[in-house]
């Protein structure tokens, strides 16, 4: 069995696939292509709900999205 670990995680999803998905968004488009794989989600519904998944992924799930926006979740285990 193998296990995942902060050190040997690869995410699925990289900033390149998350700026298609984007532009996709940004043009109504529901006809995507990755390198040689060409892919059609169903409605823009389901690309916003891929491009939140994409963002908590590649961040590690440090962000959330309101809206249009998108904002940073920090913490800080130093006390004072």
């Amino acid at each position: 069995m193998y296990t995942y670990t902060a050190e040997n995680f690869v995410p699925s999803f990289t900033e390149a696939n998350l700026a298609i998905i984007n532009a996709a968004i940004a043009t109504g488009a529901t006809q995507v292509q990755y390198g040689d794989k060409m892919v059609t989600y169903r409605s823009l519904s389901d690309l916003l709900r891929l491009r939140t998944l994409m963002i908590n992924e590649i961040t590690g799930g440090n962000r959330v999205s309101f809206g249009n926006r998108t904002v940073g979740i920090f913490h800080s285990t130093k006390t004072v």
